[in-house]
């Protein structure tokens, strides 16, 4: 039997300096919770047979990929290096997380398909977001493939806290392509935000849907409702959900800006005028 640990997920900082908000949201992830959404927890499973391999490198206990990877213990989260039948999977200790070598998982599905609880997935994955995500080294995107069958590229970009117990670990996301102000938008309790300077934009999971709404405090990228950004600014220097806004030139046609709130304009009475550090800049939020 898996062990039973109880996870909060955000996505890494984007570390960029000025108005640009924070990580994304912490979400709860039990795995009793039911197959009623994408966000979906670690499932207990029972060894039953013969295993699918984990298609995980195997660089040796003395040879981790990533020596920096913040949870440590037995064996190696990245690598997988447990002895045949075994799996690396973490285990809260005391208020620690540590990683220990456990009777292997039964799944099969492969490393960014879709899932419903851990026990579907191949050994040394968890899921995560609705997808197999393997554990992954900081930067080394390469690890985690594709998603299955979107093709979305996966990113080491989501921060694993375990409930009970530090440090963190990293796991992989996988995120499909929009086009912010509605010209590509997301799926249902999705939003649309702008992820570099290049306008590289994903569909993030919306904290609570359906999102906050402009002016009210935030904390988390994804915390706001689509087509909104958290963003320094606040009455109290903190920062609250903004409209984004379109500044041409840039990608889309003039008349975007000219569009209601959410869709590339402002409200009355507000102006298209405050740039964002780290994003294009056609992407700005109007006054608050």
């Amino acid at each position: 039997m898996r062990h039973r640990v109880i996870f909060l997920v955000s996505c890494v900082a984007l570390g960029s300096a000025g108005a640009f908000g924070l990580a994304c949201s912490n979400k709860n992830f039990d795995d009793d919770a039911g197959p009623d959404g994408s966000m979906m927890g670690d499932g207990d499973t029972t060894d039953t047979g013969t295993k699918p391999d984990s298609g995980k490198p195997d660089s040796g206990m003395g040879n981790p990929p990533c020596p920096s990877y913040p949870i440590k213990g037995e064996c190696d989260l990245v690598a997988q290096n447990c002895p045949q039948g075994k799996q690396c999977e973490v285990q809260v200790d005391g208020g620690k997380t540590v990683a220990v070598c456990a009777d292997q998982s039964n799944g099969s599905v492969p490393i960014g398909g879709k899932c419903a609880s851990g026990g579907d997935c191949v050994p040394g994955t968890e899921c995560i977001q609705g997808r197999c995500a393997p554990y992954c080294c900081m930067g080394a995107d390469q690890e985690c493939k594709q998603s299955v069958p979107e093709g979305y590229i996966g990113t080491c970009s989501i921060n694993v806290q375990y409930q009970g117990g530090t440090p963190n670990g990293l796991v992989c996301a996988y995120a499909s392509s929009c086009q912010p102000f509605g010209i590509m938008p997301c799926g249902m309790n999705s939003a649309c935000l702008v992820e570099d300077m290049a306008g590289k934009a994903d569909c993030n999971a919306i904290f609570m849907p359906p999102g906050k709404m402009a002016g009210q405090p935030c904390q988390y990228k994804n915390d706001c409702a689509d087509g909104l950004m958290c963003v320094g600014g606040g009455p109290d220097g903190g920062t609250i959900c903004m409209w984004m806004c379109y500044s041409p030139p840039g990608p889309y046609e003039a008349g975007v800006a000219l569009q209601p709130a959410g869709k590339g304009g402002c409200p009355n009475g507000k102006t298209c005028s405050i740039g964002i550090n780290g994003l294009p800049t056609w992407l700005k939020v109007c006054t608050p």
